[in-house]
């Protein structure tokens, strides 16, 4: 879990990545780890804080939160 959790710190602080784009690239990242049975959710609420993305780790749901953010810096 450490790797891919490097790994996105790694790709979405390197600029700010709207949500239609960090989907994928985080579905590519745990398929490429081999973590069966994850999936990536947005909350509702993800355009009101922003539109570059941030992500959290739900280990025990085995999920990807991505989280709006004004800018990567």
């Amino acid at each position: 879990m450490r790797k891919l959790r490097d790994d996105l710190v790694k790709r979405l602080n390197a600029r700010c990545i709207p949500k239609d784009e960090a989907i994928p690239l985080i579905e590519g990242r745990i398929k490429a780890y081999g973590l069966t049975g994850w999936g990536v959710r947005v909350p509702p609420d993800f355009d009101r804080h922003g539109r570059c993305t941030s992500f959290g780790l739900d280990e025990p749901q085995k999920k990807v939160f991505i989280i709006g953010m004004s800018s990567v810096n």
